[in-house]
């Protein structure tokens, strides 16, 4: 008998060792804390603060759906797909019970804070990172996001961490304290950055404190980024370079700071309301809004969020829920919360008018997540081996799909092949992108996962490929893009800059001769150089003052137009030449892609040459190196020049279990091949294992800290071990498992790391987990 599918699953065994753990010392009444907080940890999560999270977590629980409904929900849609599979029908469509929606005449109705007119270059990091958090504020990104997700594997003192890390970063009094270290937010400031401008910098200090601009501690606020915000109207008659105060005052500005929290599928076991682990969402919401949105409201800015892996409509309305809640209990106004949702789901991709609406009073906009995305479609619409069998005999149900049968119809190749540019992505990249702009929303490109490698041609290289996607991003009309290393910031953000000029240029060019005659001058020329001069040519018979506004916004705009002959779209003259006039007014394109787009996948997807023993090798190693980072506590490796994360792992394992479900073969050498079974991924996860324990590179010792070969029965060997059991696990069950911490997450539990016994009785546990949508307990299932 099959349970409902419930939150993060923890085996009893843990949770009553949580509990056997929990300190209720500095807890309100309800609520306690396994292995209690230190002094410091206190000084953050006071009595009030730990207060607003027990009443959160309380109200949620009488939500309905509360988040167990909300995970039987996700069930109930798994099952309506696998049905749709075996009768033959589309997997997936756009809901029909909410075609009034998408069909109705509505905008956004978030007000756009100032700080966030800018999304350009969004810069992302593990929050326990006091050290990236600096780089990143102090970077040419617009905004500097801190993850509690994907990139930090949630050990209590990693969680922890990241709260006091978004907290010191928000107030300005962030430090790097690891020994040696120089690095210090650019934003903080004392009176003698300032003398420079000023016959009396103490003064100048004090003034700028009282008017906002500078918070207590010196922190540069975001009352800059008001469209009315004049300096010389908030500054004393000791300023003797007001120009190059502002100046100054602007390029210091640290990036407006947002926080990504958990997804709702997990529990945080180290919190417990009335006996059970709480929400980590809920938990990671309720501390940032409580702890920061004083300061936050104090510098011009507002809690920003970012919402992960988030499925359905019905999703977001708990989340607006949510915000309420919070808010009635913070006495702060309703809409001071806001957030941009990410579409990493395939079940979200076909709601994402419905998700915007019912969080239209907090959405800032919508994400596009390509590893999360493949994974959840990979795992959404695969078919487990199971229920193949169930498959219908008939001609009808056996009817090919190119060279597939019906339940074939979604194998994906690995990642070399599955860029932006295949239809079905490209349809989600630009279904994102217009249905947002629609309704007055911000649309963000995908991640580049680049690090810097010390290679000038490999970076360089690396830096001319994400300036084609992110160009491909801007010209679709999206704000922005993100990026996993401040090194690669300016070269995200550039092209998003030089839309933004074009759009400006273009809009003075509209007020001075009227929109017609600019239109005109587009549509003339038949190539994207003639077209750039028939511009500049129309700029040059204008008259505008000299140093004046219009004259640098134009003079800008030429700039961006010599630029713009560079880039990726230019090559194609209808489509620069619809971007430039939609940037007129910056029109939204019109939603024209179908539901059946969006997950109908082309045919060559699936030649044979695209599957290899090599690249299942690949995978493994992928998965096994970050599952054992995971699990040592590390949310994020560098492998091979790139930002690996869970994310990454979770496509990797996912596709592999795809291929042994669905017997793919795979090409052995140019001339052979053979089906993947479980004893061929068994040969093939050996040699991956064997060759990271021996770890001649010494990769998984810039993780863990080891010296390579590694020891036997060593904590990174154990580490490692434990990887491999999960991931084979996770490939070789029949269902796919949800999620890599439903197996690995009891591992970072503080009484699991520090009891041998209790370490050993989890990991034979493992054995138990059958049936992925239900808990587990060691030595048996529950039903």
């Amino acid at each position: 008998m099959e349970s409902t599918f419930k939150l993060h699953p923890l085996p009893q065994v843990v949770l009553e060792a949580l509990q056997a753990a929990s300190s209720k010392e500095g807890c309100p009444e309800g609520m306690e804390i396994v292995g209690g907080l230190t002094e410091e940890q206190q000084s953050l999560l006071t009595l009030e603060i730990l207060t607003h999270v027990r009443d959160l977590v309380r109200t949620e629980r009488t939500f309905s759906p509360n988040l167990e409904g909300l995970m039987a929900l996700r069930r109930a849609r798994q099952e309506e797909i696998y049905k749709n599979i075996l009768e033959k029908r589309p997997a997936m469509s756009f809901p029909a019970e909410t075609q009034t929606i998408r069909d109705g005449d509505w905008k956004s109705e978030t007000h756009r804070p100032p700080n966030m007119a800018d999304r350009a270059c969004e810069n992302t990091h593990p929050s326990r990172a006091a050290n990236m958090a600096i780089h990143g504020l102090n970077s040419k990104a617009a905004s500097d996001f801190m993850d509690n997700e994907d990139s930090q594997a949630p050990l209590k003192a990693n969680v922890l961490a990241g709260y006091r890390t978004i907290y010191e970063a928000v107030c300005g009094t962030i430090k790097d304290v690891r020994p040696n270290s120089k690095t210090v937010l650019k934003g903080r400031l004392s009176p003698q950055d300032l003398e420079p401008f000023s016959s009396n910098a103490d003064a100048t200090f004090q003034a700028l404190q009282e008017a906002g601009v500078l918070n207590g501690h010196g922190r540069i606020t975001d009352l800059l980024c008001e469209p009315d915000f004049v300096l010389e109207e908030n500054v004393t008659s000791t300023v003797t370079d007001l120009k190059g105060l502002d100046g100054f005052l602007r390029e210091r500005r640290p990036a407006t700071i947002q926080v990504r929290v958990r997804g709702l599928h997990m529990l945080e076991g180290h919190f417990l309301v009335d006996g059970k682990p709480v929400s980590a969402p809920l938990l990671d919401f309720a501390v940032f809004v409580a702890t920061c949105h004083a300061p936050l409201a104090a510098m011009a800015a507002q809690p920003t969020l970012y919402l992960p892996k988030m499925e359905s409509r019905h999703e977001t309305a708990w989340w607006a829920k949510v915000f309420a809640a919070m808010a009635a209990q913070l006495g702060i106004p309703p809409k001071a919360i806001r957030s941009t949702t990410m579409i990493e789901t395939i079940t979200a991709s076909m709601e994402k008018e419905e998700m915007n609406y019912t969080l239209r009073e907090h959405s800032l906009g919508q994400n596009k997540g390509r590893y999360d995305y493949l994974f959840n479609f990979i795992k959404r619409l695969t078919l487990p081996k199971s229920l193949q069998a169930n498959l219908s005999p008939t001609p009808n149900n056996l009817e090919l799909v190119g060279t597939h049968a019906p339940h074939r119809r979604y194998l994906l190749p690995d990642n070399a092949h599955t860029g932006m540019g295949v239809s079905f992505l490209e349809a989600y990249s630009n279904h994102t992108s217009q249905v947002n702009l629609r309704r007055g929303f911000d649309s963000v490109g995908g991640m580049v996962t680049n690090i810097p490698t010390g290679d000038p041609a490999i970076d360089k290289k690396a830096q001319a490929k994400l300036r084609v996607d992110k160009t491909n991003e801007a010209w679709k009309g999206d704000a922005g893009g993100w990026s996993g290393h401040p090194a690669f910031s300016p070269y995200v953000r550039e092209p998003f800059d030089i839309v933004r000029a074009l759009h400006r240029g273009l809009a003075v060019l509209a007020k001075q001769v009227g929109e017609a005659k600019v239109r005109g001058t587009i549509k003339g020329p038949a190539d994207p150089a003639s077209i750039r001069q028939a511009l500049a040519d129309l700029v040059a018979s204008i008259s505008v003052e000299n140093g004046g506004r219009e004259s640098e916004t134009l003079a800008a705009f030429l700039k961006a137009l010599e630029t713009s002959l560079s880039l990726h779209v230019a090559a194609n003259a209808a489509q620069y030449q619809d971007g430039l006039l939609r940037f007129i007014r910056m029109e939204p394109p019109s939603p024209d892609v179908k539901d059946h787009e969006l997950i109908e996948v082309p045919a060559d997807q699936h030649t044979p040459d695209k599957f290899t023993y090599a690249g299942l090798k690949q995978y493994l190693r992928l998965a096994l190196f970050y599952t054992a980072s995971f699990i040592h506590g590390t949310g994020c490796i560098a492998l091979d020049g790139v930002f690996e994360d869970l994310a990454t792992a979770e496509k990797a394992r996912v596709n592999v279990w795809q291929w042994l479900t669905l017997d793919q073969p795979l090409m052995l050498s140019s001339s052979s091949s053979a089906t993947l079974t479980p004893a061929l991924l068994a040969q093939a996860m050996e040699e991956v294992y064997h060759a990271a324990l021996h770890d001649e590179r010494g990769l998984w010792g810039a993780v863990c800290k080891s010296v390579p070969p590694m020891q036997p029965d060593s904590l990174a060997e154990k580490h490692f071990r434990v990887a491999r059991k999960v991931l084979m696990i996770l490939m070789t069950n029949d269902r796919c498992i949800e999620f890599i911490p439903d197996l690995a997450y009891p591992f970072l539990l503080d009484p699991v790391r520090e009891d041998d016994k209790l370490w050993a009785q989890v990991e034979e546990g493992l054995d138990a987990y059958a049936d992925p949508m239900t808990r587990y307990v060691v030595g048996k299932k529950e039903v």
